[in-house]
C-alpha cells in the first residue's frame, strides 16, 4: 500500500513540475514507464522509441528534457534508440534537451519549432539527424554533430535563423535538401572530405555565409550556397 501511495505521488509531482515549467529529468535509469512524463512507442522485441510527452499541454510550458536511455512496459525492459516523429513539435519553452548514448537517430520533425531551444546534446551513437529535426530552432547557437552521423537530412536545421557556426564531422556523406537552408546568422562552412553530395538549397537563403570549403569530388546541386557565397573547391 505504501508503494502504490508513493507512486501516484511519484506521479503527481511529475505533472506538477511539467505544467509550472520545471525540468522533466528521469529519476533513475531504467525508468517506469508509467512513471515518466515521456511517451514511448515499441519499436522491436528490445528497443523503444521517445514519442512525445504524455501531456499535451506541457509543449508550452517544459524548459529541459532528459530522455533515459531505458525503459520499462509492463515489466520488460527496452532500449531507448531514437526520438520519434514530431515527439517534440511545438515546444515552445524547451530550453535543453540530453539524449542518452542508446539513441541512434533523431526521426522527422523531432525537434521543430522549439524556439527557445539553447542547446542540445547529440550523442555518439546517433547515426542520422531526420528531415526537419531541428527546423525552426531559432535560438540556436551552435550545434556540435559528432563523428557518428552519416546523414543530415532534408530540412534539417532549416530556419535555425540564430545558428552561428556548425561542426560537420568527416563522417557525413550526405547534406540534405534544404538543410541549413534560412540559416541567416551562419557565416562561414567547410565541408569535409567525406560528403558526396550537398542536396538542393542545402545553404541558400544563409545570407551571412560569405565562403565555404567544398571538397573537389562532392556534388553540389542546384542553389545549394546563396550566389554571395565563394565557394572553394579543395
Amino acid at each position: 500500500m505504501r508503494i502504490y501511495k508513493f507512486t501516484k505521488m511519484r506521479k503527481l509531482i511529475l505533472i506538477l513540475l511539467s505544467v509550472f515549467g520545471i525540468a522533466l529529468t528521469a529519476f533513475a535509469k531504467p525508468v517506469k514507464a508509467e512513471d515518466s512524463p515521456l511517451k514511448f512507442d515499441i519499436v522491436s522485441g528490445k528497443e523503444a522509441t521517445v514519442a512525445g510527452l504524455k501531456n499535451s499541454a506541457m509543449r508550452k510550458t517544459v524548459k529541459s528534457v532528459e530522455i533515459p536511455d531505458e525503459v520499462i512496459v509492463e515489466g520488460k525492459t527496452y532500449k531507448v534508440t531514437s526520438v520519434g516523429m514530431d515527439a517534440f513539435i511545438n515546444c515552445t519553452s524547451l530550453g535543453s534537451v540530453v539524449i542518452p548514448n542508446s539513441v541512434k537517430s533523431t526521426k522527422t520533425n523531432a525537434f521543430t519549432r522549439c524556439t527557445n531551444l539553447k542547446s542540445v546534446n547529440i550523442p555518439s551513437s546517433v547515426t542520422e539527424i531526420g528531415s526537419g529535426a531541428f527546423v525552426g530552432c531559432t535560438s540556436l547557437e551552435s550545434i556540435e554533430i559528432p563523428n557518428s552521423v552519416t546523414k543530415i537530412g532534408n530540412g534539417a536545421f532549416r530556419y535555425c535563423t540564430n545558428l552561428k557556426s556548425v561542426n560537420i564531422p568527416n563522417s557525413v556523406t550526405e547534406i540534405g535538401e534544404f538543410a541549413f537552408n534560412d540559416c541567416t546568422s551562419l557565416k562561414s562552412v567547410e565541408i569535409p572530405s567525406s560528403v558526396k553530395s550537398i542536396g538542393v538549397n542545402a545553404f541558400n537563403l544563409c545570407k551571412s555565409l560569405k565562403s565555404a570549403r567544398v571538397p573537389k569530388d562532392c556534388e553540389i546541386y542546384m542553389y545549394a550556397f546563396p550566389n554571395e557565397c565563394k565557394v572553394e573547391r579543395y
